[in-house]
């Protein structure tokens, strides 16, 4: 919400919505925020999972066209851990003042993206993570979860989700399930 002002009634599209940052803000857009969800997931089993979670619509990215899916659902915010080449497309799917967040680039650093669509369209591209920011941006975003989410947690509006909990002796395998897509929220390795 601090990075991408989402509102009620705009869109909200998570690239990787399996995993677990997916899962949580699949929730928190659809159930705290009001939005209409879209997912990108890596089979048909996933984005049934995403559905029951709040997605709206989902797009297998072995299967679909997420351009196309974009295209008839305009995200107004986009979280993004992929990136990759396929990034620059799918931004030029937003709508006027679309923000799209860049947290990683699994699929790789680079993109092409028309840079008049930015200021034609008023879009913004934003890079963020945590990792960097001050302790006061990471105390302004704790008051945000506590005023925002925290009420519709404790009120069991959503929940995380554990796939599964494996000893630390076997994060190869558990780093294999994230590769492969087979996770259906986050993967916790145990000391």
């Amino acid at each position: 919400k601090i990075v991408g002002d989402i509102k009620k009634g705009e869109t909200f599209f998570i690239n990787g919505g399996e995993g677990g940052l997916g899962v949580a803000t699949i929730q928190l857009a659809k159930h705290v925020f009001g939005a209409k969800v879209v997912a990108q997931v890596a089979s048909d089993e996933n984005g049934e999972f995403c559905k029951g979670v709040g997605a709206d619509v989902v797009n297998n990215r072995f299967k679909d066209d997420l351009v196309k899916t974009l295209a008839e659902n305009p995200p107004n915010v986009a979280i993004d851990p992929v990136g990759g080449p396929l990034m620059g497309k799918c931004i030029a799917t937003m709508p006027y003042r679309g923000r799209w967040i860049s947290l990683a680039s699994m699929a790789g650093p680079e993109t092409t993206l028309d840079v008049n669509l930015l200021w034609r369209k008023n879009l913004r591209v934003i890079g963020s993570t945590l990792r960097s920011r001050t302790p006061e941006e990471k105390a302004q975003i704790l008051a945000g979860l506590v005023r925002d989410v925290y009420p519709a947690f404790e009120a069991r509006a959503f929940a995380p989700f554990v796939h599964k909990v494996m000893p630390i002796t076997e994060a190869t395998e558990a780093h294999a399930i994230l590769e492969r897509g087979e996770n259906r929220g986050k993967v916790v390795l145990t000391v």
